[in-house]
């Protein structure tokens, strides 16, 4: 996905996504926050088209918001 930062609706609530630059093994992670506070990281997925990020990162969100 070309974009580096996203914001997705979930429940009425924005979460911001940041991706952030590689790690020492040349892995990219989105970092995740709500209301400028840091929740967690999501790994970025090569190749992925926007539309399956926003599906990915809505469930992410949920699985977060279940526990």
């Amino acid at each position: 996905m070309r974009y580096k930062r996203r914001s997705i609706p979930v429940k009425g609530e924005f979460f911001q996504f940041e991706r952030m630059p590689p790690d020492s093994t040349g892995d990219f992670v989105w970092a995740v926050s709500r209301r400028g506070e840091f929740i967690g990281v999501m790994p970025a997925v090569p190749n992925e088209t926007t539309k399956e990020f926003e599906v990915r990162s809505m469930s992410w969100v949920a699985d977060l918001l279940r526990n």
